[in-house]
């Protein structure tokens, strides 16, 4: 397994690069980019195409690890790949994961958060009350979507931004939950079930806006 980790790790550093530069381009593009939809079609609108932007991404690219992807321990290797992913696409290390089971309408639910005390995806900016790092969000949905087909998993998985220091928090905080998948009126219930457990936390990019991603994807 660790000669595995290595190999996927060097993965990540072909596709990402390592260089800082590469780092601060997607950054500097990605708040360009915001502040221009924002300021055009206004906050909801930005959240929803730059999280869509994100799950695409996320979704190409782990079709192309989709070897190694088959490879994996689906939860017990969750966390590390959390890691890994924002090391090599944010340019530095999480300050902190931690990932733990719940029990939702008698199913067995997979919860993992994941945070930085300093994410480069809002750093300088203030929204006044307004989390910002939808794009990264995205791109975690997509590819845990895309690792979950890949291993016949019959789950659906929904990230968020659940705190964010572009609008006041002291860190970006992202929470991905693992649902079973036994038909969309269930995933539905349970979807409504996190909003209620998690309040605000399908405010700015409803739950089915998730949906509708994962369809253009199976």
């Amino acid at each position: 397994m660790k000669e595995f980790f290595g190999s996927l790790v060097g993965k990540f550093r072909k596709h990402f690069g390592m260089e800082t530069v590469s780092v601060f381009t997607v950054r500097n593009l990605y708040l360009s980019s915001f502040m221009n939809l924002l300021e055009e079609k206004g906050y909801e609108m930005a959240a929803e195409r730059m999280f869509s932007w994100g799950y695409a991404m996320g979704h190409e690219y782990m079709l192309t690890l989709t070897k190694d992807v088959e490879k994996l321990k689906p939860f017990e290797d969750t966390p590390l790949v959390a890691k890994l992913a924002w090391y090599f696409f944010s340019g530095r290390s999480l300050t902190g994961v931690k990932d733990w089971w719940e029990r939702w309408l008698d199913k067995d639910i997979y919860l993992l958060k994941f945070w930085d005390d300093d994410s480069p995806w809002c750093r300088g900016v203030e929204l006044s009350g307004k989390k910002m790092c939808f794009y990264p969000a995205g791109a975690y949905e997509g590819a845990y979507q895309t690792a979950q087909l890949i291993m016949g998993l019959e789950r659906f998985a929904v990230v968020r931004e659940i705190a964010c220091k572009a609008s006041g928090d002291d860190r970006c905080e992202f929470l991905i939950i693992d649902l079973p998948y036994e038909g969309e009126d269930q995933i539905k219930a349970l979807l409504e079930e996190a909003g209620r457990r998690i309040p605000g936390i399908f405010d700015v990019v409803p739950f089915t806006l998730s949906l509708e991603l994962r369809k253009g994807v199976v």
